[in-house]
């Protein structure tokens, strides 16, 4: 009987993988990193010693190790995937700034009408990793997590050249526990667009408009201090895109997003925020290339900007300038040459070299490899 049932979980088990449609691929970069961990040029300890970017600046050459694995199964008008993708970082004269990340996810879709999709999606993720978020965008998380969202949404088309979904999604978040602080949230919101589509001799031309809202509630822990605090961040933001192909290789894809943060512990990370992006791709069966630059203006309520002396110089502003170029060459069917670059600039008037928070920085990274899928 033992056999029997051995047999029949063989057979069941090899008929399955056989209807599996699966894609392998690894993926290796190597590279150059300058300031790993987005530190101001300056900062004046408390022993009145002014540190300058030789010093606060972490960066070396890394090797980036990135293997993919997904496996689809279709029967009908349904469809169920899996997702894992374990990816190393290695940075070759700072050892402590590597880490490791396991990117996970399995994903159901129904296709219920001509017009109608039902798609549900799970994921969780895993980032080892040592240190803090010292650039001060928001709060000093620890820069290790785990992370858990669930999301279920409709895919509909209200009329032929409509493309619209709308979908709720739950997530959790740990944050790496530290002796005085331990941060976590959960949250819930809702993502939809709503786009239209239409074809011209260059190919498809796509136009809409984005727009989300999601719900935050952290609670921060202080072994040390014995405190619990609970405090809540809602962002809602609204944006509007226009994808054009210039020519069949060339497409633009301007995009201008409006974002506002509310934080309910006195307004402290309240902010408005304006990115205008564009993104330029140019694609043949060989060679593609992708260049998205963007710029984010950013305007705190209550934060104040300050100099050395401590003067209050206003509300904080930021304004990012961001470059990121992905570039991938197929030598064959199954090897690529691939290429990623990213440039990260933030302007800041807070100018307090006593503080090392909401801050200037430049960071930027560079780095070519192969990629094989199988």
């Amino acid at each position: 009987m033992k056999l029997l049932i051995k047999v029949l979980f063989i057979f069941l088990a090899t008929n399955l993988y056989a209807q599996l449609k699966t894609t392998i691929a690894i993926e290796s970069l190597t590279g150059y990193e300058n300031n790993i961990f987005k530190s101001p040029k300056s900062f004046l300890n408390s022993n009145g010693e002014l540190l300058t970017d030789k010093q606060l600046y972490k960066s070396s050459f890394y090797q980036t190790g990135d293997l993919k694995f997904i496996a689809k199964k279709e029967w009908r008008k349904q469809s169920i995937s899996f997702r894992v993708n374990p990816r190393g970082n290695y940075y070759y004269s700072e050892n402590d700034a590597s880490y490791f990340t396991i990117y996970s996810g399995i994903k159901y879709e129904n296709i219920l009408s001509k017009k109608t999709k039902w798609q549900m999606q799970s994921r969780y993720n895993f980032r080892n990793r040592k240190g803090d978020n010292v650039d001060g965008s928001e709060l000093n998380f620890p820069l290790g997590y785990g992370h858990f969202d669930f999301s279920s949404g409709i895919h509909y088309r209200l009329y032929r050249q409509n493309r619209s979904f709308i979908k709720i999604i739950y997530g959790n978040r740990n944050y790496k526990k530290k002796v005085t602080n331990e941060i976590s949230y959960n949250s819930l919101g809702v993502n939809t667009i709503f786009r239209n589509v239409f074809k011209r001799k260059a190919g498809w031309h796509s136009y809409g408009i984005e727009a989300s809202f999601i719900n935050k509630y952290f609670q921060q822990k202080k072994p040390v201090e014995n405190t619990n605090e609970k405090f809540n961040w809602k962002d809602v933001s609204v944006g509007a895109f226009y994808r054009y192909p210039i020519t069949k290789k060339i497409d633009v894809k301007p995009l201008l997003t409006f974002k506002k943060r509310i934080d309910s512990k006195n307004d402290k990370f309240t902010y408005t925020q304006l990115k205008p992006s564009l993104n330029i791709a140019y694609k043949t069966p060989k060679l593609h290339l992708d260049v998205t630059g963007g710029y984010v203006n950013r305007k705190y309520k209550t934060l104040e900007a300050t100099n050395t002396d401590w003067d209050k110089l206003g509300k904080l502003k930021y304004a990012y300038y961001q470059l990121k170029v992905v570039a991938k060459m197929k030598l064959n069917k199954n090897l690529s040459v691939v290429s990623k670059s990213y440039i990260n600039n933030r302007t800041s008037n807070k100018t307090n070299t006593k503080s090392i928070y909401f801050r200037d920085y430049n960071s930027y990274y560079t780095g070519i490899g192969l990629k094989y899928t199988f």
